[in-house]
């Protein structure tokens, strides 16, 4: 059954309390004259679209009213969704989506609902005990789903494992049922990813404090050798050995020598004679 949304004209009339619509300017403003009207806002909106003298827009009031029906049409889709045929699903899926238009609102509801156009949950058997849930929180409003997932967190550990099998088996029948309720998984069996990867951080960040001490302990002892070894090489520089001075005698003078070689004669002279 297609959803039937009013169309400017009678959503017009039915704000104003017409009994029927005028399509002159001058008989609109006739009949307002006539009666005194007092517009409001709605019935202003409505006036002018009735004269042909309104532009439709995301903010106007005809939109607003549309979008709202279109949210309540959506809302009773979800809560007789899988007591619907697939087929049922799929036609209606496909005028909620013709008359959504432009609605982002509206879209992205009915993208999540195509996830389960296709489930066919009477497959499940009844006694499944995740069965219920799962439904439960794709037929609920997104404001009621919260409600779904709190019972499940309250269980005790005992009925969480039942609970987590008869999940499981549910995707055993169809994997895409377990698309319905992802959360579920979460709450049942909580990854423990998360808890390995901060031990791995804390057992690594040790690592690379001792890393970062010898690092700097052998930067250390090089600067402290290439200091010592400049330190010694200067040390070990023998001095320069002065030169001696070289003694100038003073010469002698020439008569002194005659005399002196004189005398040598004699001396030389006197020990032959004597031998």
């Amino acid at each position: 059954m297609k959803t039937l949304i009013p169309s400017p004209k009678e959503w017009a009339t039915e704000q104003l309390d017409l009994e029927k619509a005028f399509d002159k300017d001058s008989a609109l403003l006739k009949f307002v004259e006539d009666e005194n009207f007092l517009l409001n806002d709605h019935e202003a909106e409505a006036l002018g679209i009735l004269s042909e003298n309104h532009t439709d827009g995301l903010n106007s009031h005809y939109h607003e009213f549309v979008t709202k029906k279109i949210h309540k049409e959506i809302s009773l889709f979800r809560e007789s969704f899988f007591s619907m045929s697939i087929q049922e699903r799929r036609d209606k899926l496909k005028d909620l989506e013709t008359i959504s238009g432009n609605s982002i609102s509206c879209k992205s509801m009915l993208f999540e609902l195509r996830i389960g156009a296709f489930i066919d949950i009477s497959s499940v058997p009844e006694e499944n005990k995740a069965k219920d849930f799962v439904t439960r929180f794709f037929t609920s409003s997104p404001q009621n789903r919260s409600m779904v997932l709190d019972e499940v967190a309250n269980k005790t550990e005992l009925e969480k494992k039942e609970l987590h099998e008869a999940y499981l088996e549910l995707g055993k029948i169809d994997e895409d049922i377990l698309r319905l309720c992802p959360q579920l998984e979460y709450i049942l069996n909580p990854p423990v990813v998360e808890e390995v990867t901060s031990k791995k951080k804390t057992r690594k960040r040790p690592k690379t404090l001792w890393l970062l001490l010898i690092i700097a302990y052998l930067l250390y002892k090089i600067i402290s050798l290439g200091v010592e070894r400049s330190q010694a090489e200067e040390t070990d520089v023998p001095e320069p050995k002065e030169k001696p001075e070289k003694v100038v005698e003073p010469e002698k003078d020439k008569f002194l020598e005659y005399m002196e070689e004189k005398e040598k004669e004699g001396s030389d002279a006197k020990e032959k004679s004597n031998e």
